[in-house]
């Protein structure tokens, strides 16, 4: 039977896409995945020799797509080469695939995730991958209904504590933990300015207009969720490149934040023949005096964010790997939740112990997610901060396969957002 459905691979935060065209159903493409791997219970042994062995050829396949086709060089926009999938459905991108608007009408998607040795079924049904139970198809409805219905919200509210909304993953801490190390720091708590002048000047609007759209935008809106809801670790991919866009959006700083005229980008060549590849992944930039000039010193390079084209010798991403790092003169500390009070309180201290390693007496700096941030002055014998505000409102949950979530359109701005490193190699566009 013709049921579409797609076989994924996720090692090292990219994902490896393979489509599958007969019997995606679980009893088919489901269960043949599964009967390739090893019962971890019953033979721990030969799991973990699949699995070295699974982790060892899509490393090699990283490797040789890094080198071979995510690594673009300026010579090869202006020749107009075209590039290689190797069988793959689309390029490994670090996007969680069944949230992409391209794969609206898959009616099965089944991940095989080597990091985190899950087996996870159209994003709502997770097994361990050492062990998938022998009635996984039965537990598909259930666990569906558990994700997007109406009692989910009820299961939640009622095991959350309603007094200060503590994340399940913070129950073992007390909320006293840090509650002393807080209040050396004499804090206060502010309310942040509504307006101000800088909301008047052009750049604001135009950053708030290209921040609203990329926040709204389903396909981007879904990503955004998606790292919030699923990192492990703050330097995990998804999760900082998230934060570090849309801060440099919210900042309407023209040193982080430049537009384009179409006139000066270059695009690849297109394959008309398969609709992944109808909007381009990476662009150049002619920034020279010439607007025909064909030399590679008057391009400079920008991927699409999330893709993972780079140029060579440079990293696939733009945002700094470390869970802290200065955005210009505003010191940003990456946390998984913000959720509890206890949590809150901790970050805080971090952000000011932090700070005043560098030796600094005075500064500011933003405690972020992908969703909530809290707003931090640090002074010489005191502290000031806001309260948790959300970096990003209405956040909608993908529901699976099929499920249309609303499309907002781009801005109406001629050019794109260019978006800038510190040391301004790597690009990024929309």
């Amino acid at each position: 039977m013709g049921t579409r459905g797609l076989f994924v691979v996720k090692w090292r935060g990219r994902y490896y896409v393979y489509y599958n065209h007969w019997d995606s159903y679980p009893g088919g493409l489901g269960q043949t995945i599964l009967e390739g791997i090893p019962d971890g219970r019953q033979s721990p042994s030969k799991y973990e020799e699949w699995l070295r062995a699974l982790r060892a050829r899509f490393s090699r396949l990283k490797d040789d797509l890094d080198r071979q086709v995510l690594t673009i060089s300026i010579q090869t926009l202006l020749d107009g080469q075209q590039l290689g999938r190797g069988g793959l459905e689309r390029y490994p991108t670090f996007v969680m695939v069944p949230t992409y608007p391209a794969y609206p009408y898959y009616e099965w998607c089944y991940t095989v995730d080597l990091d985190r040795e899950a087996f996870i079924v159209n994003l709502c049904c997770m097994f361990d991958l050492r062990h998938v139970p022998s009635c996984w198809q039965s537990l598909l409805p259930q666990a569906k209904q558990y994700f997007f219905g109406n009692e989910a919200a009820r299961v939640h509210e009622s095991i959350l504590p309603k007094a200060d909304r503590t994340c399940l993953s913070n129950l073992q801490a007390s909320p006293q933990e840090h509650l002393s190390s807080y209040l050396r720091l004499n804090p206060t708590v502010l309310e942040p300015l509504r307006k101000s002048h800088l909301n008047r000047q052009p750049h604001f609007a135009v950053g708030k207009h290209l921040f609203d759209w990329f926040t709204r935008s389903s396909g981007y809106n879904d990503i955004i969720s998606t790292a919030a809801k699923t990192a492990l670790h703050t330097t995990e991919v998804l999760f900082r490149e998230s934060v570090f866009i849309l801060l440099c959006l919210a900042s309407c700083s023209t040193e982080l934040v430049r537009l384009i005229p179409s006139t000066n980008i270059i695009f690849p060549r297109q394959d008309k023949g398969h609709f992944l590849w109808d909007e381009p992944k990476f662009v150049g930039i002619n920034h020279g005096d010439n607007p025909t000039s064909k030399s590679p010193s008057d391009f400079e390079f920008a991927s699409r964010p999330f893709e993972g084209f780079h140029l060579p010798n440079t990293r696939a991403q733009c945002s700094p790997e470390s869970d802290h790092y200065w955005l210009g003169d505003i010191l940003i500390l990456l946390v998984l939740e913000l959720e509890s009070e206890a949590q809150t309180h901790r970050s805080i201290c971090k952000v000011a112990e932090i700070g005043r390693a560098t030796g600094k007496t005075t500064f500011n700096a933003i405690i972020a997610t992908p969703v909530y941030v809290v707003l931090v002055r640090v002074l010489a014998d005191s502290l000031q901060h806001s309260k948790v505000l959300p970096l990003v409102a209405g956040m909608t949950r993908d529901r699976g396969n099929g499920n249309h979530a609303e499309q907002v359109a781009p801005p109406e701005i001629s050019g794109r957002c260019h978006l800038e490193r510190f040391d301004r190699r790597t690009k990024q566009y929309f």
